[in-house]
């Protein structure tokens, strides 16, 4: 595994998007490249349709409104990495997208603190019926502080 470093990530914000605007609908595209390792992550109010190669993990991230209440919806295609991977090695590699969207778009929790505590659901795009199910999976605060402990994030 190689550690991550800011050379390793694109961020693209794409208009008409800010970093503070949409919240409703605000959606992230993270395509992390099989071949460089590198991660390329789109912020937006839709999400980014650039064509990638099949071999490269895309993970799909959008903010909703629902009962009251945001949260962040996740849709992982990890099936082919999942293979062999214990439970907690496929959580730690699920964490870490979310903590690399997280961080990518810190300036929009400065703006709309209260969204840290929002809850994110993950939902794998898989064959496996286990991880079909959209599981309750942590917030953006708890992601922040976890990679402030560490203060390393490897992918």
């Amino acid at each position: 595994m190689k550690n991550l470093e800011s050379s390793n990530i694109s961020i693209t914000i794409l208009p008409p998007a800010t970093a503070s605007r949409p919240v409703d609908g605000r959606r992230y595209t993270l395509i992390h490249t099989k071949h460089s390792n590198d991660l390329h992550l789109s912020i937006g109010d839709r999400f980014d349709n650039h064509k990638y190669s099949e071999e490269d993990r895309k993970i799909l991230a959008f903010w909703t409104y629902q009962s009251g209440f945001y949260l962040i919806t996740v849709t992982m295609n990890l099936d082919d990495h999942l293979d062999g991977m214990t439970v907690e090695e496929r959580n730690d590699k699920i964490e870490k997208y979310l903590t690399i969207i997280v961080l990518g778009d810190i300036k929009f929790y400065k703006d709309f603190p209260w969204l840290l505590d929002a809850p994110i659901y993950v939902k794998v795009d898989s064959d496996l019926e286990q991880y079909k199910q959209p599981k309750y999976f942590s917030t953006p605060r708890k992601l922040l502080l976890k990679y402030k402990r560490s203060s390393s994030l490897f992918v």
